[in-house]
């Protein structure tokens, strides 16, 4: 998955999905530069500016997924620990 923010980036945590984050000058200087940074940061990775290039990128690590990484983020911001294993509906169709 190509990004630099998005609600996007909860699904390829949860499916454990690589994740390269991707920004610019521009992206870097808003108030978006930040979230990207530390969103990245959480999960192991990099943000790559492409206004800098993209010949020294590490691609092979890039395209890894941190697996502990991963599940910290998921179970902080994305899923409560302990919590059913099975779509939102059901889990409400279960408790009615």
């Amino acid at each position: 998955m190509l990004c630099h923010n998005s609600t996007a980036i909860q699904l390829a945590v949860l499916f454990e999905k690589p994740i390269v984050f991707l920004s610019t000058d521009e992206l870097n200087a808003s108030e978006m530069g930040p979230v990207t940074a530390m969103i990245a940061s959480r999960l192991g990775k990099s943000v790559i500016n492409v206004d800098d290039g993209l010949d020294k990128i590490d691609w092979p690590k890039e395209l890894c997924v941190d697996p502990g990484k991963y599940a910290v983020y998921r179970n902080r911001y994305v899923k409560t620990n302990g919590s059913p294993e099975k779509p939102h509906w059901d889990i409400v169709i279960d408790h009615i």
